[in-house]
């Protein structure tokens, strides 16, 4: 399977995907899909990220919290970098800075919330 195919399962994954429905999409099995996303538990980091724009650019980078940390200058341990990820713990206004400045977003684009699973969304108008 070519890099831009995995890359391909990896955001259907984090858009929540089954892995079922991916591997339909490849003509694969489930488990090939499970193999493949589960070898890359090293950059699961965007996955765990509450943030859209923040989590986009950890995926795209191919990085990790600990990764994101030593980038952005930021000391904190793994597992405290993962809870401010997932919304858990705040991030201070100076790792904020340094986020922004690391990433080139602005806050609105870093920040923003990904949308909650199951949330109710507008129809599409036919």
């Amino acid at each position: 399977m070519t890099k831009c195919e995995k890359d391909r399962i990896y955001l259907m994954r984090e858009q929540g995907e089954s892995y079922q429905y991916i591997a339909d999409k490849f003509g694969v099995s489930r488990q090939c899909i499970h193999q493949i996303v589960t070898r890359k538990l090293k950059f699961k980091t965007s996955t765990i990220c509450i943030y859209k724009g923040l989590s986009k650019w950890i995926f795209d980078h191919r990085t990790t919290s600990e990764r994101l940390c030593e980038m952005a200058s930021i000391n904190v341990n793994r597992v405290t970098m993962t809870k401010k990820l997932n919304g858990k713990n705040e991030f201070s206004l100076s790792e904020i800075k340094k986020i922004l400045k690391l990433t080139n977003l602005t806050f609105e684009e870093c920040f923003s919330e990904k949308e909650t699973p199951g949330a109710a969304t507008p129809r599409e108008s036919r």
